[in-house]
């Protein structure tokens, strides 16, 4: 890696539930002092439940900063020190009534590398039982099931505009495919 920057000042101006920010101090590489914002956040665990119908699980829920009603796959944040299979596991249930019985690993993303140190890891299932969601309190949503092929055409026409679920199904189709 030649183009690493050092840092040499962490100042945090927030700190959050969600997240907290900071705006450091890094030298270049050609020794020029610059201010770095980032944003750190423990990150997250998203995942594909399709079924033996090429029929995917998606929730409808709003999106406050967006201000809208997004389609997503089941996803949640990492709690401390949580495994990401473990995360996946419990939003499956929570979200979508999904009980998996094997989960599979399909990548690590990042989904917004210039600002944040967040990173998504990404799963599907098909090999679940459905049963009841169990929605956290204050988690309102929508469970809507789809077909892939559907699907496929919500994302090309920008229906489909959440990133992790566009990796992730974007990334399940290719590793079907072959």
């Amino acid at each position: 890696m030649k183009y690493i920057e050092k840092q040499f000042n962490k100042k945090y101006v927030f700190i959050g539930k969600v997240f907290n920010a900071r705006n450091d101090e890094v030298k270049l590489i050609n020794n020029k002092i610059v201010n770095r914002e980032v944003i750190e956040h423990c990150g997250g665990a998203c995942g594909i439940a399709i079924n033996k119908n090429d029929e995917i699980y998606f929730v409808k829920q709003y999106r406050y900063a967006l201000e809208e009603e997004l389609y997503e796959i089941p996803a949640g944040k990492l709690e401390k020190n949580e495994n990401p299979l473990d995360c996946i596991r419990r939003e499956f249930l929570e979200e979508a009534g999904v009980k998996a019985k094997t989960i599979n690993y399909l990548g690590e993303y990042y989904p917004s590398p210039g600002i944040s140190n967040e990173k998504i890891f990404i799963y599907y299932t098909d090999d679940f039982e459905s049963v009841e969601n169990k929605l956290d309190e204050n988690e309102f949503l929508d469970v809507e099931i789809i077909k892939l092929s559907r699907v496929l055409e919500m994302i090309d026409s920008g229906i489909i505009k959440d990133m992790k679920s566009v990796v992730a199904i974007l990334k399940y189709n290719r590793l079907k495919k072959y």
